[in-house]
């Protein structure tokens, strides 16, 4: 029992002495921070910061869905399924200047329903002026 009051005043001792570290209580004896006076004039210059919002003319809208384009040689071309590729002019009008745009610009064009992100059965691969395009439909 005796064990036991002394395990239990040490665990106080040490309670205290983490609250003091942590500065939840000042120690006895611990000097206060100084405090000095200065004679010297002094300005204060306020300065605003302009706030950077991003608007809806920059950042797409949720759901938007973007086509990129890869080159591919001729074997990886024809690792795919026939029905996952096709040549250029058998496209859609729509989708030929999709494709057009993505190949010759070599960045991501908006889409506004020439490929879907959902559709499994999309054309993957299409045959463009003697090359191979894999088609990667992205969605925001």
């Amino acid at each position: 029992m005796f064990g036991r009051l002394i395990d239990m005043a040490g665990l106080l001792v040490l309670s205290l002495l983490l609250a003091g570290c942590s500065g939840l209580s000042p120690s006895p004896g611990a000097a206060e921070p100084a405090t000095v006076e200065s004679t010297t004039p002094t300005s204060t210059t306020e300065t605003t910061a302009t706030p950077t919002t991003s608007t809806t003319e920059t950042m797409p809208a949720y759901g938007t869905e973007f086509l990129s384009v890869s080159e591919l040689n001729e074997s990886e071309a024809m690792a795919f399924d026939a029905s996952e590729r096709v040549a250029f002019e058998n496209h859609s009008a729509e989708c030929k200047e999709v494709v057009e745009e993505a190949v010759e610009c070599d960045c991501s064009v908006t889409l506004d329903g020439e490929f879907s992100f959902h559709n499994e059965k999309r054309v993957k691969v299409v045959r463009y002026e003697g090359g191979y395009y894999y088609l990667r439909v992205a969605i925001v």
